[in-house]
């Protein structure tokens, strides 16, 4: 069973980036990994949700983003995001250190 990463659509306001591209969605599902991606979260930077199916990825609701075990949010998770037993990669930017 491969390894899933969830990649959800960013909620802060202004916010344009999303946490990978479909290029990488290719890359990592080479080396076995399964991406899933909430619809819609590329639509900021322009990635359709056509775009990250085409490279791959599995869209997804917001839900089964947070569900799983592995999730790549580009700003820092709210509570009602976080489960106790999710590991989450995110950006380190100056502001936080």
């Amino acid at each position: 069973m491969p390894q899933v990463i969830g990649i959800p659509k960013e909620t802060f306001a202004e916010e344009k980036r999303v946490a990978t591209v479909p290029e990488v969605v290719a890359k990592l599902a080479k080396l076995g990994f399964k991406v899933i991606v909430e619809s819609g979260a590329g639509d900021t930077a322009s990635i359709s949700d056509d775009a990250y199916r085409a490279s791959g990825a599995e869209i997804v609701d917001h839900a089964a983003v947070w569900s799983q075990r592995n999730s790549w949010p580009v700003n820092p998770i709210t509570i009602v995001n976080a489960r106790s037993s999710t590991p989450v990669v995110q950006f380190i930017s100056r502001g936080y250190l």
